[in-house]
């Protein structure tokens, strides 16, 4: 296996943390299109409520550490400025895929959740289209 010089992994490193905030956005927009795509295939009666429900817990663990690393990739004086709507929408997808766990046997919710989730992965993508 090559050996990657020091000086190689610290320029990748640092690039890392200058995109950090525009990382996390892409990937709370990615987390959004996959619960959309999920909430059709349960509503669609395609998987098992095991699966939707392990699989929605994975999706909100990983809102909730996107919304973890959007807190550390810049002070929270910079995000707040820079960032406010969405820090709000990464907060607000965190809790919509949380709740939507419990409203899987639930049509008009899983209905609800999804149009949500998309409003949510569409403001996102406005954002970062404006970076």
């Amino acid at each position: 296996m090559p050996k990657v010089s020091n000086n190689r992994a610290a320029k990748f490193l640092h690039l890392a943390d200058v995109l950090s905030p525009q990382v996390v956005l892409l990937s709370a927009m990615s987390l959004a299109a996959e619960t959309e795509t999920l909430l059709d295939i349960v509503r669609q009666g395609r998987t098992t409520p095991a699966f939707a429900q392990g699989h929605l817990q994975y999706l909100a663990a990983e809102a909730k550490r996107s919304l973890k690393d959007f807190h550390e990739s810049l002070p929270d004086s910079d995000i707040e400025a820079k960032f406010p709507d969405a820090h709000t929408l990464v907060h607000s997808l965190a809790l919509q895929l949380t709740a939507t766990r419990t409203a899987l046997n639930d049509r008009e919710a899983l209905n609800s959740a999804q149009q949500h989730i998309a409003k949510i992965r569409q403001a996102l993508e406005e954002i970062q289209s404006s970076l």
